[in-house]
């Protein structure tokens, strides 16, 4: 028996979902950098309220999924 392997296909795929993570990532240092303009303290502690740790984690549980599909 001989089964493909679909080379081109995964590498296609492999690159579309690095392309996501890259554009995640830039998405993530941009939200650092403005909170560390707007409020420093929030990147030295992990003590934060809800409404103040909710978009990080939000970004980075999107991360999180998108690299796991890419391993």
């Amino acid at each position: 028996m001989v089964y493909r392997r679909f080379g081109s296909i995964q590498s296609r795929l492999l690159l579309e979902k690095q392309d996501d993570l890259r554009k995640l990532e830039e998405k993530l240092d941009q939200y650092d950098e403005h909170v560390q303009r707007t409020q420093p303290i929030n990147l030295q502690t992990r003590d934060l309220s809800e409404e103040d740790a909710a978009p990080r984690k939000l970004l980075t549980e999107k991360i999180e999924r998108k690299f796991c599909e890419y391993g």
